[in-house]
């Protein structure tokens, strides 16, 4: 019973040592981004004189990623008759009590990595701003913003393509008798 007690005490101080050491960590990382942010802030006002430009410049350059990681979710919602819990996290799409299943064997699907990467590349290539300009974007693409168009068919297309092998696997590893429609809910 005393020797209990004693261990108690010493994950207890153990815990608050490594809490301690956690606060102090914590606040030197506070103490950097403050830092960061004033250092970047002094360059905005003194160097730099045109940030807006900058910054809409750079929303747009992410504009063309976000457009075919939707292309990405599109297709995959389309593809699948149903989002049960057990299909999702078997595949990684949602986050289960281990953490090993962000490891790059599990936690990575390569269909979908690699259709938003095909998809990005292709948009970039025709998408015109003043941080970057793609060495395709001549002529109606270097007006407009079809290059987001385009990269989202790009990504939509190569995920249908990558991503149906994935489904039929899945398909086939299902056992005899189960439906898949548990916990179901119907996306088509």
């Amino acid at each position: 019973m005393l020797a209990e007690r004693r261990a108690d005490r010493r994950a207890e101080r153990s815990a608050l040592a490594a809490k301690r050491i956690e606060q102090r960590d914590r606040s030197r990382t506070v103490m950097i981004d403050a830092a960061v942010i004033l250092a970047a802030g002094a360059f905005v006002m003194v160097v730099k004189s045109d940030l807006f430009g900058s910054l809409v410049s750079f929303v747009a350059l992410l504009a063309c990623g976000i457009a075919t990681w939707a292309a990405v979710f599109v297709v995959d919602m389309a593809m699948r008759r149903s989002y049960d819990s057990a299909s999702l996290e078997s595949s990684g799409l949602i986050p289960t009590g281990d953490p090993s299943h962000l490891t790059a064997g599990d936690g990575v699907r390569l269909p979908a990595l690699s259709a938003w990467l095909a998809g990005t590349v292709a948009g970039l290539l025709f998408t015109s701003s003043p941080l970057f300009t793609g060495p395709l974007a001549v002529g109606v693409f270097a007006q407009s913003s079809l290059g987001y168009l385009l990269g989202f068919a790009v990504s939509a297309i190569v995920y249908a393509v990558l991503g149906r092998g994935v489904l039929r696997q899945r398909e086939l590893a299902q056992p005899v008798g189960a439906t898949g429609h548990e916990e179901a809910v119907n996306v088509a």
